[in-house]
């Protein structure tokens, strides 16, 4: 008997171990404010995505350029657009670039104060750069305005271009309706949400 015993204890034991092993292993709270090392990252990824959205403003703005085939004449006229345009992108760089890293989640309000500040400065720019577009989209040809409206579509910044709103640099930003994936595609139809 005393075997019997011996064998049932040491299956009771092992049936133990392996249902002990089988659990997830604890996980440590999240800290609740991010320490110096996390911030740091935080600014340095901020700035990089700053600095990337400024390029991508130059970028695609050659390459707009170069599609128009541009006369003499409006080369000059394109230039004035494009240094309105520029002036924009680069006072969105510096305002991405001077966010500081919050101290936790942004609230509700906090959403909705970036986005009403994000529209108004968006309206901000159009109004800069209409008188400088109508005068360059006058001198388009037919073919140039195809190009423009299929390749211009990407010009004018999404609102979260270059604007962060309270928060981590990356991960969720708060409301869906917020965030979109670049340019509308060739259907026409809205980038889908994520």
């Amino acid at each position: 008997m005393k075997a019997t015993s011996l064998v049932t204890a040491v299956f009771s034991l092992a049936l133990a171990a392996a249902a002990a092993t089988a659990q997830e292993p604890p996980q440590a709270p999240p800290p609740d404010k991010p320490g110096p090392a996390d911030k740091a990252e935080m600014r340095k990824h901020a700035r990089e995505m700053c600095n990337d959205q400024y390029a991508h403003a130059v970028g695609t703005l050659s390459y707009l350029e170069a599609r128009l085939a541009l006369s003499e004449m409006q080369k000059p006229l394109f230039e004035r657009w494009k240094s309105v345009k520029l002036a924009s992108a680069k006072a969105r760089l510096a305002e991405c670039a001077g966010q500081q890293p919050p101290e936790g989640p942004p609230s509700i309000i906090d959403l909705m104060k970036f986005e009403e500040k994000s529209i108004r400065d968006r309206l901000d720019e159009i109004k800069a750069e209409m008188p400088a577009l109508q005068f360059l989209a006058k001198t388009f040809s037919e073919d140039q305005k195809h190009v423009f409206e299929d390749e211009g579509t990407m010009i004018p910044p999404d609102p979260m271009d270059g604007r962060h709103p309270p928060g981590p640099p990356c991960g969720d930003h708060g409301p869906a309706a917020m965030r979109q994936d670049g340019p509308p595609p060739p259907d026409g139809n809205a980038a889908p949400l994520q």
